[in-house]
């Protein structure tokens, strides 16, 4: 019986890390064939309420944390266009990244203000809206100014094709990683319940020895005890006879 226990156990250990193991070549093969496909990364055009209006912005929703996203896109102003976005600190982690009156050549040569907010959407996922303005109230929309509105989207979609594929190579790294470290950890696993099936066995041979040596033994008691009580009726009729002479 502890022997197929033993063999048992060594199935259901090995089976659950081998679909583990599945599992995680399943997810990094789904990220690279998501990712061989060379699409770019395009936002859409939509709304977002700020300052209790709603204003017109570039949106897309991505996997990255809003923490991680946040950190990304402020290094990516800062390396790329050398805008340092306000907003995203220890004591200042706001949703609304911004940077008032600079000058994105790309954009425009006129002075703006950049806002970008970055939150979990409902969805679960990280909501990412760009939207800037010249001024109070005079907010860069693709009815009114195609051009920047457009160089706005070719930025932000810059950032995003650069950034995700990165972030998702990373996954896959890591993804590969762990699969590595499971496939370490089911030949380990897989040598321990060998020798401790190993073990098993030998429990269990000396279990049975035990007990065929205990048979023997209680037949040999059970055979002295037979011996002494023939020799106790036999000392009985002994001292009768003695007493009768």
């Amino acid at each position: 019986m502890m022997k197929n226990e033993g063999n048992n156990l060594s199935e259901l250990v090995s089976g659950t890390i081998l679909n583990s193991i599945k599992g995680k070549s399943i997810l990094a093969l789904f990220f690279l064939s998501t990712l061989a496909f060379g699409q770019n990364i395009t936002p859409l055009v939509e709304t977002v309420m700020y300052e209790k209006t709603s204003r017109p912005c570039l949106a897309i929703s991505v996997e990255p944390s809003p923490e991680l996203l946040r950190e990304e896109w402020e290094d990516y102003m800062k390396s790329d266009r050398n805008i340092k976005l306000k907003g995203n600190g220890f004591l200042t982690n706001k949703d609304v990244l911004y940077a008032e009156q600079v000058v994105i050549k790309n954009i425009s040569d006129r002075a703006l203000d950049l806002y970008t907010e970055i939150i979990k959407d409902e969805n679960g996922e990280t909501s990412m809206k760009v939207f800037a303005a010249f001024g109070y109230d005079i907010f860069i929309e693709e009815s009114t100014y195609p051009t920047e509105f457009a160089a706005l989207k070719v930025m932000m979609s810059n950032f995003l094709n650069e950034y995700i594929p990165e972030y998702y190579n990373e996954q896959i790294k890591a993804a590969l990683d762990e699969v590595k470290d499971l496939t370490k950890l089911q030949d380990k696993l897989g040598k321990s319940i060998k020798k401790n099936n190993k073990k098993i066995s030998k429990m269990t041979d000396d279990i049975e020895d035990r007990e065929k040596d205990n048979k023997e033994n209680q037949s040999e008691l059970e055979e002295t005890a037979t011996k002494l009580k023939a020799q106790k009726e036999r000392l009985v009729d002994l001292k009768a006879k003695l007493n009768g002479l």
